[in-house]
């Protein structure tokens, strides 16, 4: 679903295409959209009176996602086909909205970069730094499951 408006935040991305997706009779699609939005409001509501940042809305597709995962591979154990469908039909709906994954390969490079420029202290100490120059390098394409183990191998190892 296109979105022309470059500022616009996803919480109001998600909004627009809950409604276009009510009108189509896409429930799947409504359904999914609207837990993802009343979950991440309430989470964000804890902390403060407040809708919910990029960043959390990008963290709680994540972890649906995981969580969808492991659904669908336990419906598949047990032998129902109807319900991991349809777990994997969610998980390819909540991914659209997920920003660009950023390569093993570049967080490899940028992480042998950072240790061999010397600016990273050697060992596990250099690790939270490492992971907060990820973080700020790759901003909403930052994904911990996925670049922290690295970081652990390269900076910490």
């Amino acid at each position: 679903m296109a979105h022309e408006n470059a500022k616009e935040t996803l919480h109001d991305r998600i909004k627009d295409d809950i409604a276009v997706a009510f009108r189509a009779g896409e429930t799947l699609r409504t359904d999914a959209l609207k837990t993802l939005i009343s979950d991440a409001v309430t989470q964000a509501r804890k902390k403060e009176v407040r809708l919910p940042t990029d960043l959390e809305i990008i963290a709680l597709l994540r972890k649906y996602i995981v969580n969808g995962n492991e659904m669908a591979a336990a419906y598949d154990k047990g032998g129902r086909v109807a319900e991991a469908e349809k777990s994997r039909a969610e998980i390819a709906i909540l991914t659209e909205y997920l920003p660009a994954e950023v390569s093993e390969a570049d967080v490899r490079t940028f992480l042998s970069g950072l240790k061999a420029s010397q600016a990273v202290p050697a060992g596990n100490a250099g690790l939270g730094f490492a992971v907060k120059a990820l973080k700020e390098k790759f901003g909403e394409g930052f994904d911990g499951r996925t670049m922290t183990p690295i970081a652990k191998e390269i900076v910490g190892g």
